[in-house]
């Protein structure tokens, strides 16, 4: 508080202080006062004028009278950040790419400038081929953007960074061939991989130092948190690698604990089932039958589907009883169900050897 009081009172005695109009802007970011109104009073010949001033007028101000690179990115990339809040994503892109033209290193404006180049490919001319081509020509500029960010020269360590251009390589794009397609996957995997190992390492000393404080920065929960990375990272592995695919999802099951997505507990349950872990499998089928029901249309292909694990997992446990129950439930909804009608045969006949 005394702080702010400080910055205020120093903007206040000279508002063409860039210094200190950027300061005060991100006061008013931090606390999200985008568009909150604060009366300044300014002694004038004419008597005393009072003066209001949002954070928009302040990034601005900024901006006008900045002396240094440094303060002049700040000043655009505030600017930006209040433009988008605000939803005016035009001004926003030209904020931000004049904070990456000034300081093209810096990752809140690389970031930002990739945020508005992908909202800026949808929203362009409605016919449907120049729709698509510039889907592809913004996602490819968000993807340089950021890769220019992460490369040589003076790399950038950002974890936001290089999730974000991991799940952009991922995203499938009109007019891009399988082969490129496939090394786009590549270069995800290693970023991804680059993102699990910064964050098992920080865990790993803070396990062994007994907690995670030191110099080394903890990395960001908007990364450690989010359930789609781990969800994509788990897919990119589960040719190579189960146990770490299982590792990621019980990662991700944790995170959303509460709101767990029956799919992605179908997921963790087929993993544990290749593995073996026969018990855990159907601890993961069984939730994800339950909470299928609350997928609205995609309820009954999910429940068919978890219905014939659940049936397997059943079988591998010698539960036999319950296997041939999930199996008559599943073909009582879908008679035309082939697997199904299979594994219920031959769990039959090996019940009663001599049934033909």
């Amino acid at each position: 508080m005394v702080g702010s009081k400080l910055i205020e009172r120093a903007f206040n005695s000279n508002q063409r202080n860039a210094s200190a109009a950027n300061a005060l802007c991100d006061i008013f970011l931090r606390k999200g006062q985008y568009k909150r109104v604060r009366l300044y009073f300014r002694m004038t010949l004419a008597g005393i004028l009072i003066e209001t001033v949002q954070a928009l007028k302040l990034a601005e101000r900024t901006v006008q009278f900045a002396d240094t690179m440094a303060v002049l990115t700040e000043g655009h990339i505030h600017a930006g950040r209040v433009c988008h809040a605000e939803g005016s994503y035009g001004d926003a892109l030209k904020h931000y790419k004049q904070a990456t033209e000034g300081q093209p290193k810096n990752v809140l404006a690389a970031i930002g400038f990739a945020q508005m180049q992908l909202r800026n490919g949808g929203l362009f001319s409605r016919h449907i081929f120049s729709v698509c081509l510039r889907i592809v020509d913004e996602t490819a500029a968000a993807i340089h953007t950021l890769d220019s960010l992460l490369q040589a020269l003076n790399p950038q360590k950002s974890l936001e960074a290089t999730a974000m251009l991991a799940s952009l390589r991922l995203h499938p794009r009109p007019g891009v061939s399988s082969s490129d397609a496939a090394q786009e996957r590549t270069k995800a995997r290693e970023l991804l991989d680059r993102v699990y190992r910064t964050i098992e390492q920080y865990d790993d000393a803070a396990v062994q130092n007994g907690n995670a404080s030191g110099s080394e920065r903890p990395p960001p929960r908007i990364v450690v948190d989010d359930v789609e990375m781990h969800i994509e990272f788990s897919r990119l592995l589960q040719s190579e690698n189960l146990d770490r695919t299982g590792k990621i999802f019980r990662e991700a099951v944790r995170i959303s604990e509460g709101r767990v997505d029956p799919r992605l507990l179908n997921n963790l349950g087929v993993v544990s089932h290749l593995l073996s872990r026969s018990e855990e499998a159907r601890i993961m089928y069984e939730n994800a039958l339950v909470g299928a029901s609350a997928l609205g249309t995609d309820a009954e292909a999910m429940s068919t589907s978890v219905l014939y694990n659940l049936a397997r997992v059943y079988e591998d446990l010698n539960d036999d009883a319950k296997a041939m129950e999930a199996y008559e439930k599943l073909l009582e909804r879908h008679p035309e169900y082939v697997d199904g009608m299979y594994e219920c045969v031959c769990l039959v006949k090996c019940r009663s050897p001599d049934v033909a």
